[in-house]
């Protein structure tokens, strides 16, 4: 009997790891906040600028780039407060839903609004629609999440190591839940633990904490790591089950599928290496941290089936 342990955000969350999406957007803004107040432009990657309340701007972005706010929703009603939206508005529909949501909800799946605007371009009857064609609206799209993509990159290269590695609590419950260490516990078939794959959902390399050089131990960066080629790290739209994915490829169009992840997992071995875990025998599931949603559904839904 094996065992496959998927691990997702929440494990590098209970590390104390600012790797919320949320987190990445307070990043993102506040870095941001001088290239907005050192350059003319009046547009950035996703910002058109208001010139004629720049000088508003500038002294709002200042007051914001000298104080040290800790979260987004700090962040959130200082902005709100000076009717941040009066001074910049959103090159496209992507970034305006992104950080609306964020905004209004205090927390964003960008993979999912990724979808949604995808989905909404591939429904759009009018063939110009905000006097550009469909087909340059989705390659900006797919432009601006690439970007959102390396800098999402950046940023989990930033993030510096919890320093209380391992947690003895996260410790205790893989030797005594996932029997990683314990390779000899025997499982509700009564037999013992052959192989543990540990199934990492995420671009740090927080298990590899708890490795510990254990021989049946696996680790599997399903999505690359922060540090491997750009092209190997899979971040996209994940449920290719779902009637408006399968609408969207039936348009035979591939820039609506760019960032499909089913596709991106082509680039390297790792899914390969999962389905050969998957067929190699029996095994049973732990989840730590994953929410199981629909960015992921199709992996996951290959796992449980």
């Amino acid at each position: 009997m094996n065992r496959l342990v998927i691990v997702g955000n929440g494990f590098d969350l209970a590390h104390g790891l600012p790797t919320s999406y949320a987190d990445f957007m307070l990043w993102y803004f506040k870095k941001q906040i001088p290239e907005m107040l050192n350059r003319n432009e009046t547009q950035s990657e996703l910002f058109i600028y208001n010139n004629q309340n720049r000088t508003h701007l500038v002294n709002l972005l200042s007051e914001i780039h000298s104080s040290k706010i800790e979260g987004f929703e700090a962040l959130s009603y200082i902005l709100e407060q000076n009717s941040i939206f009066n001074f910049f508005t959103f090159k496209d529909y992507f970034p305006s839903q992104l950080f609306k949501k964020i905004f209004t909800n205090k927390w964003v799946d960008v993979e999912y609004v990724y979808f949604e605007v995808l989905n909404w371009i591939s429904r759009m009857n009018n063939p110009k629609d905000l006097h550009r064609d469909a087909g340059v609206l989705i390659l900006d799209l797919n432009k601006q999440f690439e970007y959102l993509k390396a800098e999402l990159l950046l940023y989990i290269n930033s993030i510096k190591d919890n320093p209380t590695y391992p947690s003895s609590k996260i410790d205790d419950a893989l030797k005594e839940e996932i029997s990683i260490y314990n390779a000899e516990k025997k499982c509700s078939e009564n037999a013992p633990v052959d192989r543990v794959l540990l199934v990492n959902f995420n671009y740090t390399r927080t298990p590899y904490h708890y490795s510990d050089g254990n021989p049946k131990l696996s680790i599997l960066d399903i999505h690359g790591q922060v540090n491997s080629p750009e092209k190997d790290c899979v971040f996209g739209w994940g449920d290719d089950i779902s009637s408006d994915y399968r609408r969207i490829e039936s348009l035979n169009k591939n820039d609506f599928l760019k960032n499909i992840k089913s596709i991106k997992y082509l680039n390297n071995s790792n899914y390969k290496e999962l389905l050969r875990f998957l067929h190699s025998g029996s095994y049973q599931v732990q989840i730590m941290g994953h929410s199981c949603g629909l960015s992921d559904g199709t992996m996951l839904n290959t796992v449980f089936s």
